[in-house]
């Protein structure tokens, strides 16, 4: 299953260097890198990367539709970029031929092998998102069961973004319109578009995926790198603030949440570091990474 990385906008980004060396130490799969300049980053042939240009292509019927809506208003807004990958990860699909990927963002480190049998039974052929809060899930970590899955939730976040910012504030009243409400605002008016991955330990998980708090428990938030942040308003947050559970950083460097109450430990899939400090929390020596 090939893992997707799309990083809009001509600056470097040092810590994605450390994100795609975490992601060669734990798997072999490929990575697909789509980038607003291509000659950004060099690799070499034995590193198993794609490098795609999302400049001047021919865009899918949904991705065009996103751009005429101008929901966002702002061109090159972060949440209209935020947005707008959820478009090139389709065309990306369509472009390679893939009917199935995992898709993370660029602050993201992760620690193991993809479980593709669990993603595949939980998710099927739809879409497997994180949640945040009540108000608002995450693409942070997002797996694609099938590329008709993608299409559809697309077709659906443009939908809701036809009928403008006012009305689907008022509709659905919450937070800031961005990719985050709007993708729970899809996954409550067609269910079936969308699953969750757990953010807790379950029996059904050998992992738990990080959808930002647990990154940001350990890393801080941006405005306040190395702080512990959990907020109420995230569903782990409250879990951590009320002492459920907690982060365990193991000898190999893997971090697990573990039950505070009965020890037991349970692997974190990813990291979701807000802080962008990846280097300090990659399980790999990361001396070529982040300088």
């Amino acid at each position: 299953m090939d893992i997707v990385l799309i990083h809009l906008g001509d600056a470097v980004l040092p810590h994605m260097l450390s994100c795609i060396k975490q992601i060669r130490a734990v798997t072999q799969s490929r990575i697909v890198l789509a980038l607003s300049n291509p000659c950004m980053y060099h690799f070499a042939p034995a590193d198993n990367i794609v490098v795609v240009s999302v400049l001047d292509v021919k865009k899918t019927g949904t991705w065009a539709e996103f751009e005429r809506l101008d929901f966002f208003e702002r061109s090159g807004d972060l949440w209209e970029y935020s947005c707008e990958r959820l478009f090139i990860l389709e065309w990306i699909m369509e472009l390679l031929g893939l009917d199935e990927v995992l898709h993370i963002e660029n602050d993201n480190l992760i620690y193991a092998e993809p479980d593709v049998k669990f993603l595949r039974k939980r998710c099927g052929k739809a879409v497997g998102l994180t949640a945040i809060t009540s108000m608002t899930l995450s693409a942070g970590v997002m797996y694609v069961g099938s590329r008709d899955g993608l299409n559809a939730l697309n077709v659906c976040m443009n939908s809701t973004m036809s009928l403008g910012k006012e009305a689907v504030g008022k509709q659905y009243g919450g937070e800031m319109l961005n990719e985050m409400r709007l993708l729970k605002i899809v996954s409550m008016v067609e269910p079936k578009l969308i699953r969750l991955l757990p953010i807790f330990p379950t029996e059904r998980s050998k992992y738990v995926y990080d959808c930002a708090s647990w990154g940001q428990w350990v890393g801080g938030a941006f405005h306040a790198p190395g702080v512990p942040f959990a907020h109420d308003s995230h569903l782990a947050g409250q879990e951590i603030n009320n002492g459920t559970y907690g982060i365990e950083i193991g000898n190999d460097r893997t971090p697990s949440v573990v039950d505070l109450w009965t020890h037991v430990c349970t692997p974190l899939f990813n990291l979701h570091i807000h802080s962008k400090d990846l280097r300090r929390w990659s399980s790999v020596d990361n001396s070529l990474g982040e300088k």
